[in-house]
């Protein structure tokens, strides 16, 4: 990445692979996502993340609702510690005019 030019750069994390909340697992997740900052960093671009999305409980890959805010909210904290914008879906419980509006004025956020 640090090869190529970004003005912005918008991710999210699949929390695929995660089977609990447990303090080991939060550990593994922060040097996770250390790393993926430290990738970020040499590109100079503004950097936005975006909350798992809500899942219906059969999608939910092993993980309750419960669990995905858990992990949303410990994400929130690293990011917003390491100055990256948060787009938190978490707040909704299904896709709605609203959540598209709320994607459409973040990415306006970051201007042309």
């Amino acid at each position: 990445m640090a090869d190529s030019k970004w003005d912005v750069i918008y991710f999210t994390l699949g929390y695929d692979g995660i089977k609990d909340v447990s303090e080991a697992t939060l550990k593994k997740f922060d040097r996770d996502m250390a790393v993926i900052l430290e990738k970020f960093k040499p590109t100079g671009a503004r950097i936005m993340w975006g909350s798992q999305s809500p899942l219906p409980a059969e999608s939910a890959r092993g993980l309750t609702r419960e669990q995905i805010k858990t992990l949303n909210r410990h994400a929130m904290a690293i990011l917003e510690a390491n100055s990256v914008l948060v787009n938190d879906f978490g707040f909704f419980n299904e896709f709605t005019p609203t959540l598209v509006k709320s994607i459409v004025e973040s990415v306006k956020f970051f201007g042309n």
